[in-house]
């Protein structure tokens, strides 16, 4: 893992610029409901897609005032990939602001009137070179700001030789629905998806930063599994989220470890900056590819 430290003026960005976010802390018996899917599976009297629902405390985030003063903020990465061909290091972005959803699924950045919903809207990147070839993923992540980051849509490009390849999963709909598309010559994939609310990996990299940040705090949920390499199927899969410890040892940061594991044994790490609007520092995902924190700024519309 890496251990070298992280730059001074990143440190000051994370205690400093982003540490003034304000928000209001909603109180237990205000919280909303999560749904415990593995007791929606094993309960014998009900539907495999009833959720079970237990009381969540929310955190500041989604509430914090930094939103609201029309910037981005914009998280860059270094990334690690491990593939086919070896070792890989890419660059990665992670852009969030706060948009407007309107009843007939467009988003903006200026309301229209009733129906209206506001959102954070996540775009998360990925761009390199591997075995000699460009490859660049680009998700889109749509999260109702105020309903405690519940996923609203997400869209996924993905370019690579020797094809390209496009999922959509729209959340707004019941149950959600799963489109893949491809130019590698596949049948495109129209899925309705049985078990939900669902979450969704790149989700992860806004949705864990209003996680409560205390030892033992657990979640249990259903992970939209995009499959192996080379698969083309792609369904939910139980998987739970596990707050671990505070620690100094990553970029010698207070950080948070937590850990989302699937049922089919694979883990992602994530180290949450303790601070400001708890960035992730470094994310080790399930296929082991690492996202290590580089910078943070915050910036107008059409200047990122």
């Amino acid at each position: 893992m890496p251990k070298a430290p992280l730059p001074f003026f990143i440190l000051a960005c994370l205690i400093g610029t982003l540490s003034g976010g304000e928000g209001r802390e909603k109180s237990a018996g205000d919280a909303q409901s999560e749904s415990l899917p593995k007791a929606a599976h094993a309960a014998s009297n009900e539907s495999e897609t009833t959720p079970q629902l237990a009381p969540k405390p929310d955190s500041t985030f989604a509430n914090a005032l930094d939103w609201n003063d029309g910037a981005a903020e914009i998280l860059a990465y270094s990334v690690k990939r491990n593939g086919k061909g070896g070792e890989s290091v890419g660059e990665g972005r992670l852009v969030t602001e706060r948009m407007i959803s309107h009843s007939d699924g467009s988003a903006d950045r200026k309301a229209a009137g009733k129906g209206d919903t506001e959102i954070l809207n996540a775009l998360l990147m990925n761009f390199g070179e591997e075995n000699g070839a460009f490859f660049s993923s680009q998700t889109t992540v749509k999260l109702a700001r105020h309903d405690r980051l519940r996923l609203l849509r997400q869209d996924q490009s993905l370019q690579a030789w020797p094809g390209t390849s496009y999922r959509s999963l729209d959340c707004r709909v019941t149950p959600p629905r799963l489109r893949i598309f491809s130019s590698g010559g596949e049948a495109p994939k129209d899925t309705l998806i049985a078990r939900w609310p669902v979450y969704t990996e790149a989700m992860l990299f806004t949705y864990l930063r209003s996680v409560p940040l205390r030892v033992g705090y657990r979640e249990e949920l259903w992970f939209q599994d995009w499959a192996g390499e080379g698969r083309f199927v792609a369904g939910p899969q139980f998987a739970s989220i596990t707050v671990h410890s505070k620690t100094t040892s990553i970029r010698d940061m207070d950080t948070w470890y937590i850990t989302m594991d699937r049922e089919d044994g694979r883990r992602a790490e994530f180290w949450i900056s303790s601070t400001g609007l708890h960035p992730v520092v470094l994310a080790v995902m399930g296929d082991r590819s690492e996202w290590t924190l580089k910078g943070i700024s915050r910036k107008k519309y059409w200047s990122w």
